[in-house]
């Protein structure tokens, strides 16, 4: 009798630690697996100012998706480079997985951080909006569980009825190991930008007459530019590596020609830098010689 209650609890015991690894495994992929659920991930997830990034469940290394990601967006076939207001646009999103499970989220928001434009799902994304703090309001495009292994998803996009300046779409890519844990994913963010005509007009324009100039006598430097809006100026000096050699806050730019004469430290040796000049966030970049 004593032999058989001994294999009772035995039995039970087993019957509950089965139980409670398949609840375990489940409990995992209910929390890991936005990447699992058909209602795809919460927004904010995209590395879009104010938000977090899909580190925030997933414990991988997040990485530059620059030359990883693919995005494109086209009209009738042809890449835009550019949106006219109320115009419909067709967006693709991709990446190689290596044969992995894959998901990723999107969002776009105008020079003030504000959503900009209205996403339409295509038939394997789905669509989030934004419900706390910073992204309230927010617009998000995501995969669905049955679209992990897809070569790729498709939605549209429709700009904003103004012209609201450069538009930036924030995505983040998650390439999921499928380990049924939250550890070891890789998260790849990336971001496009997109202006309205009139604006790449304007930066063509400052580009064009964008002339900078440099006195030895007096260790200064000469910035000539034209500009349809006023704005607020900076100067980052910079050697040929990017490491920054001098910083100026220059106050506002009037609309029509501008003159900045700028002195320099003694500090700055001679060679070849490059001027970053911005106004906003607008930038417009020239080397300049500089003997001292």
């Amino acid at each position: 009798m004593l032999k058989f209650y001994s294999l009772l609890t035995i039995g039970l015991f087993s019957l509950t630690f089965l139980g409670f690894q398949h609840f375990n495994n489940s409990n995992v992929l209910s929390i890991h697996g936005n990447l699992k659920s058909s209602s795809g991930p919460n927004g904010g997830f995209t590395g879009a100012p104010g938000e977090s990034t899909c580190t925030q469940c997933h414990s991988g290394s997040t990485l530059d998706g620059s030359t990883f990601n693919e995005f494109s967006i086209s009209q009738s076939g042809i890449d835009a480079t550019q949106y006219l207001p109320d115009e419909m646009y067709d967006i693709f999103v991709n990446f190689d997985s290596g044969g992995t499970e894959k998901g990723f989220q999107i969002t776009a928001l105008d020079e003030n951080d504000e959503p900009a434009g209205v996403f339409v799902q295509g038939s394997n994304t789905e669509l989030k909006l934004g419900a706390t703090g910073a992204i309230v309001g927010r617009r998000y495009v995501t995969h669905t569980s049955g679209t992990n292994s897809a070569s790729g998803w498709d939605f549209t996009w429709t700009a904003p009825s103004d012209d609201v300046g450069e538009i930036t779409f924030y995505l983040s890519t998650n390439v999921a190991n499928n380990s049924n844990t939250a550890a070891g994913d890789m998260i790849y963010l990336s971001q496009y930008s997109l202006n309205t005509s009139a604006g790449l007009v304007e930066k063509t324009k400052l580009n064009e007459n964008f002339k900078v100039g440099y006195s030895p006598s007096s260790h200064q430097l000469f910035i000539n530019f034209e500009t349809e809006n006023s704005g607020n100026m900076h100067l980052n000096l910079t050697d040929l590596s990017g490491k920054s050699a001098f910083v100026q806050e220059l106050g506002n730019s009037i609309a029509g020609e501008n003159k900045q004469s700028i002195s320099l430290p003694n500090s700055i040796s001679s060679g070849m830098y490059i001027v970053n000049f911005f106004i906003d966030n607008k930038v417009m970049s020239a080397k300049v010689q500089i003997t001292n």
